[in-house]
């Protein structure tokens, strides 16, 4: 529901905090002020304006509308216009965030985790296995396969003794 379309028992609130507000301003007697005989008027002038240009909500906005009335009124040596109001509202709370609690570990959930635990760290501890191919170890016929399919055209065939650090292994 926007501001605008607000009806008079939901913006109650607000057009008493403007009318409090319009108040203090007047009870400042800054210059411009209007005359005491259109204050009424003032008021509702200022109701409208605000109605069109913010989307007011009374249980985030209500706290809000006398501090910055206050801050305005602080802050201006002339009548200040409506707009210079919304300048002056305090931001609006943070959401709450909320926080997670993971559900309490049951005494078969502990030991899944444990033994997932034990499976990593052992994984984690054991001779890693290398997938390359060890042209040392290799099988002369599958390195001839290998040189012969295409994947490295510029590459002589090799049986693997003639590489750097191979031994001949009997």
């Amino acid at each position: 529901m926007t501001a605008a379309t607000t009806t008079a028992e939901d913006d109650r609130w607000l057009r008493n905090a403007v009318i409090d507000g319009v108040q203090l301003l007047y009870s400042l007697a800054l210059p411009g002020s209007p005359a005491g005989e259109v204050l009424p008027l003032t008021a509702q002038g200022w109701i409208e304006v605000l109605c069109r240009c913010h989307r007011w909500d009374a249980e985030r906005d209500s706290a809000r509308l006398h501090p910055a009335f206050v801050s305005l009124a602080g802050a201006v040596d002339r009548w200040p216009a409506p707009k210079q109001l919304l300048d002056h509202l305090p931001a609006l709370p943070a959401e709450p965030v909320l926080a997670y609690r993971p559900p309490p570990l049951t005494p078969e959930r502990r030991a899944q985790l444990e033994a997932l635990r034990r499976r990593l760290a052992d994984r984690l501890t054991a001779t890693p296995q290398s997938r390359a191919v060890n042209p040392c170890r290799a099988e002369p016929d599958a390195l001839q396969r290998i040189a012969t399919s295409g994947i490295f055209p510029s590459a002589p065939p090799s049986t693997g003794q003639d590489q750097p650090g191979c031994a001949e292994t009997a």
